[in-house]
């Protein structure tokens, strides 16, 4: 009874069901072999997310010199949109086309 550090395998079902609830935080629970794709998919989020705050405050600010702010606005909500949902898709099939048999010897890599 060694505690945790006996629990070598991993859940094919528990990876899928992170993919699916968090996106590219289901690269933690791999992170041993997976920890740049996780970085890359966090970035990624945490840039969509800057982005639309940013775009929100530099509209704001040059509400006066933008002939369309609402465009900018709106191309600005569809890049970020697009950017998050290939992240979530990404981990989603990148988890589910791995074979069980990958994460049952996760361990022993």
């Amino acid at each position: 009874m060694g505690g945790i550090q006996d629990l070598k395998g991993k859940s094919k079902t528990t990876a899928v069901l992170l993919a699916v609830f968090l996106g590219p935080c289901t690269w933690l629970y791999t992170a041993a072999l997976d920890w740049g794709k996780f970085l890359v998919g966090i970035v990624s989020c945490i840039v969509a997310s800057i982005f639309l705050v940013l775009g929100e405050q530099i509209i704001w600010l040059l509400q006066g010199q933008l002939s369309n702010a609402q465009t900018v606005w709106e191309v600005g909500l569809v890049v970020s949109g697009i950017l998050s949902a290939a992240m979530y898709a990404w981990a989603i099939v990148d988890t589910a086309r791995k074979p069980a048999s990958w994460y049952d010897e996760y361990g022993s890599k």
